[in-house]
């Protein structure tokens, strides 16, 4: 028997030199089809880099919650930042910008735009219109305005 799983061992590995030894090129759509599925399958680890990197630098970091419809979002500029919750029983947007307790913050849809002053403690609540995109724009009293990015409801 241990024959036998020898030579099927051994027409394997004869396989598989001959296909790495072939000189036939790769075509770039397939390299490009290999590597979206790679990021795919490591779709974790990116998470994972994205968290860890939003701890460290100025960017951008979503957490989910133990509410089903409710989304923890964190957004910073410098020492300036965002941290919001994205209800969607209402659609409520309720945060908290740290670093910025003088000014005016805007929630901007296609459609419409509101604003609202900061509490003294950085606090601010929206009531969106519509699920469209929206974003947060951060005017200061000193200095120019910050925006985050356009976020899906």
């Amino acid at each position: 028997m241990s024959d036998q799983n020898d030579a099927a061992d051994d027409a394997l590995l004869a396989g598989l030199r001959a296909a790495f030894e072939s000189n036939v090129p790769v075509p770039p759509s397939m390299v490009d089809m290999i590597m979206a599925g790679y990021d795919i399958t490591n779709i974790d680890a990116h998470i994972a880099e994205l968290v860890e990197e939003s701890q460290l630098a100025d960017n951008a970091g979503v957490r989910s919650t133990p509410l089903a419809d409710s989304r923890l979002l964190v957004f910073e500029f410098g020492e300036v930042r965002f941290d919001f919750e994205l209800r969607s029983e209402a659609p409520q947007i309720i945060g908290h910008v740290d670093g910025a307790t003088d000014g005016t913050i805007h929630l901007e849809q296609a459609e419409s735009s509101e604003r609202a002053p900061l509490d003294q403690n950085g606090a601010f609540e929206f009531v969106t219109r519509s699920g469209a995109p929206f974003r947060l724009r951060l005017e200061l009293s000193v200095g120019k305005p910050i925006a985050t990015e356009w976020i899906l409801p």
